[in-house]
């Protein structure tokens, strides 16, 4: 059963990043999804800049939780996959 629903992706399409540039990826696992950031992508903001990025991902976690309780924020090292071509 998809776990990335279109009211998933609805949610995830109004709330767009604070910031121009910062990079997330919504990830369905079997048994949770996941909102994955990217150590480089964050390190390229200032420390005021993360603590609103931090902010707005658990805001976007929540919201995402009343629909699909299983919801996580998942950090990847290095920078994001390349988004050429999409």
């Amino acid at each position: 059963m998809n776990k990335y629903t279109e009211e998933i992706q609805k949610i995830v399409q109004t709330m767009k990043a604070p910031y121009p540039g910062f990079v997330f990826d919504i990830v369905e696992f079997p048994s949770y999804l996941a909102i994955r950031v990217y150590r480089d992508n964050v390190e390229s903001f200032s420390d005021s800049q993360k603590v609103t990025l931090a902010e707005w991902l658990y805001k976007l976690r929540d919201t995402i939780r009343a629909v699909e309780p299983k919801t996580f924020i998942d950090g990847a090292e290095g920078p994001p996959p390349s988004r050429r071509g999409k």
